[in-house]
């Protein structure tokens, strides 16, 4: 009996997708946005200036998608190749990203490796759909790109909203470059300014007789609040209008979204006999106690938060002591959100360390007695601003007790100077 089973259906084998070709997306949606560049006009996006596109905004009342863009790697090619070739970089970027996008959208870079793009009529989805496929093209090894063919992207998407609410929100991009030139201009540089360096740039300041300055260039995290940010600005003032103990004088500063720049007095290395002295280390521990007693009396608490690591420098014109890269430390500690008993510890590690080099160990003594117990109090207080009073007027004892003891030295040596 001849058999009823059906033939067996043979389904047709998936072609794999072509590496070498655009990822496509949905036909229709490929419809709409035009992802790829038209066949027909063989037109691109445009390139323009952060003002050009902020005009744009301001007069567009059609829906549209606002993405920012980082290149990863920017601040490492600007260390590693140089400030020139970053610059390279960026601009071989650039044209990837404009060649990859429609004939209406609008590529506008913002300098350091960042880029806005405008995608007009285009939803969130959509626009989303579009990032994805550009950021994995951009990130493809390019070997025709001549400086780092292998780079990561980042995005992310600006609320419409808040960009036309803010009137000024891509123009004061703009400006805060400009400004930055403007400043920068005040000083000269022996070298290409680069500041992949962490010890800064040395140049020399026009405006008071061609002095020998450093320019420091501070990351601010992005992830920092604007209270944050306004109080770091505080702390920076503060610094630069009353000083701050163990703080190199600050010339001047200037702020931008990302970073704060830093005009220091140059310092320079610690000499060997430097901690050898027990008024020199004891005063140190003064300056230690005003450095923390400043900065807890501030409205919003910060400390430094890795002392424990800080190295010692003395400023060239005024000798005096510093500790290298304090400011830092503060920013890590205003992030952190003040975590106080760690910073504590940090002190009382440093004071340790100082008592080792100093012949009479009575003072650090005394100190770390009292340190121990403000670390005993802490966990055990829950009302924040009370354990930051105790712990206040503990470091005041503290310093009174190095206070009496650099009397007792300086009425030692003024009997010896008497009986010579």
């Amino acid at each position: 009996m001849p058999s009823r089973e059906k033939p067996e259906k043979h389904k047709p084998e998936k072609l794999q997708p072509d590496s070498t070709q655009p990822e496509l997306l949905r036909p229709g949606l490929e419809r709409r946005l035009h992802t790829a560049k038209s066949k027909k006009s063989a037109k691109t996006s445009k390139s323009v200036a952060i003002k050009t596109l902020a005009e744009k905004i301001k007069t567009d009342n059609q829906k549209f998608s606002l993405a920012s863009i980082t290149i990863i790697e920017f601040e490492h090619a600007e260390k590693t190749f140089g400030a020139q070739a970053a610059g390279r970089l960026e601009q071989a970027i650039e044209a990837e990203i404009v060649a990859q996008l429609r004939q209406d959208d609008l590529v506008a870079a913002r300098g350091r490796g960042r880029f806005f793009i405008y995608l007009p009529d285009t939803a969130k989805l959509e626009s989303k759909m579009v990032l994805d496929r550009l950021s994995r093209q951009l990130c493809t090894k390019n070997s025709q790109r001549a400086v780092m063919p292998q780079v990561s992207i980042s995005y992310g998407f600006i609320s419409t909203q808040t960009v036309k609410e803010s009137e000024s929100f891509l123009l004061a991009q703009e400006q805060l470059q400009e400004k930055l030139h403007k400043w920068l201009a005040r000083y000269r540089f022996a070298e290409a300014v680069s500041f992949g360096k962490e010890s800064g740039i040395k140049a020399k300041d026009s405006w008071s007789d061609m002095k020998e300055v450093m320019v420091r260039r501070l990351d601010i995290p992005a992830a920092a609040s604007a209270e944050t940010r306004g109080l770091w600005f505080s702390v920076v003032s503060l610094i630069q209008e009353e000083g701050l103990a163990l703080h190199a004088k600050l010339i001047d500063f200037f702020f931008d979204s990302l970073h704060v720049y830093l005009v220091l007095e140059p310092t320079a290395d610690c000499p060997g006999p430097f901690l050898q002295e027990d008024k020199t280390i004891h005063a140190l521990a003064i300056s230690l106690c005003d450095l923390f007693l400043r900065l807890v009396s501030l409205s919003s608490p910060v400390v430094p938060a890795n002392l424990s690591a800080a190295k010692f420098k003395i400023t060239k014109a005024s000798n005096e002591i510093v500790i290298d890269e304090l400011d830092a430390h503060l920013i890590e500690g205003l992030i952190r959100s003040c975590n106080f008993a760690e910073s504590i510890k940090n002190l009382a590690d440093l004071f340790r360390r100082l008592a080792g080099k100093s012949s009479t160990e009575e003072c650090f003594a005394q100190a770390d007695d009292i340190l121990k117990k403000v670390l005993k109090s802490i966990p055990a207080n829950e009302n924040k601003d009370l354990a930051l009073a105790q712990a206040k007027g503990n470091l005041q004892k503290i310093r009174s007790i190095f206070k009496r003891h650099e009397e007792k030295i300086r009425r030692n040596q003024s009997a010896s100077a008497g009986e010579k």
